[in-house]
């Protein structure tokens, strides 16, 4: 048996769009920072730049506050995003198969 369809025709609510293209931005916005992390993130601590995020092989980069805390807990962030997505898909999935 198959899953319920969302019906022919209709688009998934604007909410729902939103919320996964936040998560598609998330996801690139952290590995773009992760990535270039050498170019704009010093290697000691400064006053614009208190956020240490360790990376693999033990590198420490210092990030400002806000970005330092994003670059840390991007995962949690980001598998919320993606348990609310799932859980909206399963609700509507679930909707239109008690009218079908």
């Amino acid at each position: 048996m198959t899953s319920p369809q969302i019906e022919p025709g209709k688009r998934y609510p604007l909410g729902l769009r939103v919320l996964g293209t936040a998560a598609a931005g998330l996801f690139v916005a952290w590995w773009i920072a992760a990535l270039l992390r050498h170019l704009w993130a010093p290697r000691s601590p400064s006053v614009s730049h208190p956020y240490g995020v360790t990376f693999k092989g033990g590198q420490v980069f210092y990030f400002p506050q806000a970005v330092g805390i994003f670059m840390n807990y991007f995962l949690w962030f980001f598998f919320a995003v993606l348990v609310t997505l799932a859980v909206w898909d399963l609700v509507l999935r679930r909707r239109a198969g008690a009218r079908g």
